[in-house]
């Protein structure tokens, strides 16, 4: 079963990406249709994970904001108003600046801009993070299909196969089949699961914005 949200995740790596359409299970660059079957659960966490990852890191770096201008010898204070400045600057791929009389060791200096952009970054991920639940919802959509289009394939497959086999053969055909039926009734069910928590996830960014950006106000 798909994790819940209250549990820390883990980014996944094709949170944008479309499914790409299932071959014939009967065809040689195909693979194990079964193993494909299996591995979907696993690419449903990777859609969650992935609109779920700047809240992850939000919460992370907001209870890490008081050792980390301590790191550096700054005060709180120069260290929002820092962060305030270069989260005013929307220039896509613009370069974080530090305040020009800061004096630390250069690899501080690099250490404490990325900070900086994980920052900018987390920013902009908890904004945006309605739009990408939503693309997060149509790539869950193209999973389901994917896996009705693959298991009807199978179970086609196996059934001509039972047909015409005997015996011992003919009932390992048939616990495949229901092997590949329970198997994508159980998808189903979870690809809804996934779209339930996807509906939520915005809200949630909502509020952990609301605290992400209060925690760098002056004060």
């Amino acid at each position: 079963m798909l994790a819940l949200l209250a549990l820390p995740l883990t980014v996944g790596g094709c949170a944008g990406e479309k499914a790409e359409k299932s071959e014939n299970p009967d065809s040689a660059d195909a693979g194990d249709p079964i193993d494909e079957l299996k591995a979907i659960p696993d690419r449903l966490q990777a859609e969650i994970d992935g609109v779920l990852a700047p809240l992850t890191d939000a919460e992370t770096l907001m209870g890490e904001l008081e050792s980390i201008p301590e790191r550096y010898s700054l005060s709180a204070a120069d260290f929002k108003a820092m962060v305030q400045a270069n989260f005013a600057v929307t220039t896509e791929g613009a370069a974080v600046e530090l305040n020009a009389d800061l004096s630390i060791a250069a690899d501080a200096q690099a250490e404490l801009i990325a900070t900086i952009q994980q920052l900018k970054d987390i920013k902009i991920g908890l904004e945006t993070t309605p739009q990408r639940a939503k693309i997060a919802v149509e790539n869950i959509v193209a999973i389901a299909t994917d896996a009705v289009t693959l298991s009807t394939k199978v179970i086609g497959s196996l059934t001509a196969k039972a047909k015409v086999a005997m015996g011992d053969k003919k009932a390992e055909i048939e616990a495949q089949i229901q092997e590949v039926t329970a198997l994508k009734d159980q998808i189903l069910t979870q690809i809804e699961d996934a779209k339930g928590q996807l509906t939520e996830i915005p809200a949630r960014a909502a509020e952990v914005g609301a605290n992400f950006s209060a925690s760098f106000a002056a004060g």
